[in-house]
């Protein structure tokens, strides 16, 4: 189960060098720190929910334009099926998270409700099908695009939170 928070990590920073996605593994095993001050972090629940979120529907979100087939979004049978309860239940977990101590790419706290707008964004899109896109635009609101800064730093300080929330042991 740690392997795809593994994956997720390495993701984020394949994303950030190459702009693409690189299937990545490890290993090791986590257990939540705990404190006084928190409850502990389900290690297992956030990387199923990083697997869940960041692997697949992050880069169909910010990848979404019009003029595309938006029925393999909408159809459950599809690999690509978007499925907005899921990807906001996957939020709510990784929202469990402690910001990192170290905050030089952000805190996951901040990033988790720009993640909650595109996941808004993305699903108002879908249900229109791109024609129109939610901003009445031809060519698409965008909350952020692969090459986006905040795109590179939100992943990190996800990534940062996690590894500081779940450490190897």
């Amino acid at each position: 189960m740690m392997t795809k928070q593994r994956s997720f990590i390495r993701f984020g920073m394949a994303l950030v060098v190459f702009s693409s996605l690189f299937a990545a593994s490890g290993a090791g095993t986590r257990t939540p720190l705990r404190t006084a001050a928190a409850p502990p972090v389900d290690c297992g629940a956030v990387a199923t929910a990083l697997d869940d979120f960041f692997s697949i529907p992050l880069p169909q979100m910010i990848s979404l334009a019009p003029g595309i087939n938006y029925d393999a979004y909408t159809d459950p049978a599809s690999p690509v099926y978007l499925d907005f309860a899921k990807l906001r239940a996957d939020l709510d977990t990784l929202a469990t998270l402690p910001d990192a101590a170290d905050t030089s790419f952000g805190k996951v706290s901040d990033a988790i409700p720009r993640y909650r707008r595109l996941v808004d964004l993305a699903e108002r899109n879908v249900k229109s099908g791109g024609t129109p896109f939610d901003d009445g635009s031809a060519d698409g609101q965008r909350y952020f695009g692969i090459d986006s800064p905040l795109l590179t730093t939100d992943l990190v300080a996800v990534a940062l939170a996690t590894d500081a929330a779940c450490p190897k042991q």
